[in-house]
């Protein structure tokens, strides 16, 4: 891994980095039924073994400037990249190929009075090719096996936003929210199309609070009162979108 900053100016910066990644997976099984209720005794089934490897070179660029001694803006393009492997039905072994991702971010933040005011935001876009997602598939026992497969390409868009407040030496005051748009666009496996759907667990919206409140009770200890809240808009469970 290398990773570089310099100094543009006195208020831009440019930061870089570059990483090399090699990953050797070796995958040994064996699989036996036994159902003795059934009246079928010890079935030995297939002895299994593969094995691969995974390389990949990813790096990320991000360009920030301080427009304000209050007030730093950025801008970033991230490659991201995630092996692939290797698991096993009842009928053999299954591979599913590398994850590779491109992001994209912008964004924002602040500081107001004197600090005690801070105000974040970011919009971010990630391109997935070979998204990991678990999925349900037929092996050649007619059953259904949950397993790793690769949508084809996935796009998730966003953005997020961070309040926070301390109006006194003893209130902090924290909101957060997001919104989040995803969609498998290519994902179709031989017994079922996705393309179209949403990924599973991925709200549209997310809402977070925390009031928190610090009673001195003497030079060396505090009372803390806190409350706080969660929001989130309903998600799907799996990639067919099944309700």
């Amino acid at each position: 891994f290398f990773d570089t900053s310099i100094q543009l100016s006195d208020r831009w910066k440019l930061s870089a980095g570059l990483r090399y990644s090699d990953e050797d997976i070796e995958h040994d099984s064996y699989f036996f039924f036994d159902e003795p209720e059934s009246g079928n005794p010890v079935q030995p089934g297939f002895p299994a073994q593969s094995s691969n490897d995974f390389n990949n070179v990813s790096g990320r660029l991000l360009l920030d400037a301080d427009l304000t001694d209050g007030l730093m803006v950025y801008g970033g393009l991230t490659s991201g990249f995630k092996a692939g492997g290797i698991f096993s039905t009842s009928d053999g072994i299954r591979t599913y190929d590398e994850e590779q991702l491109l992001s994209y971010e912008v964004g924002f933040k602040s500081a107001l009075s004197d600090g005690r005011v801070r105000f974040n935001g970011s919009w971010f876009y990630y391109d997935y090719e070979d998204l990991q997602v678990y999925a349900f598939v037929v092996g050649g026992d007619g059953l259904a096996y949950s397993t790793i497969s690769n949508a084809a390409d996935a796009d998730i868009s966003g953005a997020e936003f961070e309040f926070q407040w301390l109006p006194s030496d003893n209130l902090f005051v924290s909101l957060g929210l997001g919104f989040l748009s995803t969609e498998y666009q290519d994902f179709v496996l031989p017994d079922a199309d996705y393309s179209g759907n949403d990924i599973p667990m991925s709200p549209s919206v997310t809402v977070n609070g925390l009031i928190q409140y610090d009673i001195p009770l003497n030079d060396q200890s505090n009372l803390t009162i806190q409350t706080s809240f969660n929001y989130q808009d309903e998600v799907w469970f799996d990639a067919l979108n099944n309700p």
